[in-house]
């Protein structure tokens, strides 16, 4: 069994190594991770962190709702950065150039064989998650993904997207998606990540 995990807003990755160590613990050794950071000095260094590791690919773009040439705006904090210029603790006037993707594009043409994959699906993209939960949602992507870590509450951080909060939790409730905290600056907020996948897997198998 193939299981992928996917992280969207690396910052420094460490993430990812936190889920390779799971997916060890629970005997998983077929696995790719796939790593993306719009910024590009913090995507960089993610390559150097796991460029000896060939089943850890990172990319430097951003998830957005259309693909091309983009702005990616800097925060008071390292790991707020966003494609929304009026996220609430953005800097006027601190921005770096970056490209967008819309994710299920990305997926279908660099995972083919994602729809008979277990996934894990990690987001922390600073108010971005709207876009990605539009696109997925739009697709029917959402019953691929056994398990959904990270960060998914910065929209309501957004000024521009505060009209949108009842349908993004209308989307959340209507997939039946339950998301869990993951981070490695701050475990102990995070979930039994372990124990969440391991049950996955579990239900997984048995269809």
């Amino acid at each position: 069994m193939k299981v992928n995990y996917f992280d969207l807003g690396l910052f420094n990755g460490l993430e990812i190594k936190m889920m390779i160590d799971i997916l060890a613990e629970l005997g998983i050794a077929d696995y790719r991770a796939y790593g993306f950071e719009a910024h590009p000095t913090y995507s960089k260094e993610c390559e150097t962190r796991y460029k000896e590791n060939d089943r850890v690919k990172i990319y430097n773009v951003a998830i957005g709702s259309k693909k091309g040439a983009s702005k990616l705006y800097l925060s008071s904090n390292s790991e707020g950065h966003s494609i929304y210029a009026t996220k609430n603790n953005i800097i006027a006037g601190r921005e770096v150039a970056t490209n967008t993707i819309i994710f299920s594009e990305w997926l279908e043409n660099n995972v083919s064989d994602f729809r008979d994959s277990f996934n894990i699906l990690k987001v922390n993209i600073e108010g971005a998650e709207w876009d990605l939960l539009k696109d997925f949602d739009s697709k029917d992507l959402f019953k691929y993904f056994g398990v959904f870590c990270g960060s998914w509450g910065d929209v309501t951080k957004i000024k521009e997207l505060e009209n949108i909060i009842p349908e993004y939790n209308e989307i959340l409730e209507r997939n039946n998606i339950q998301t869990y905290r993951f981070t490695y600056y701050r475990p102990q907020f995070n979930s039994d990540m372990k124990g969440i996948v391991k049950e996955a897997l579990d239900e997984y198998i048995k269809k």
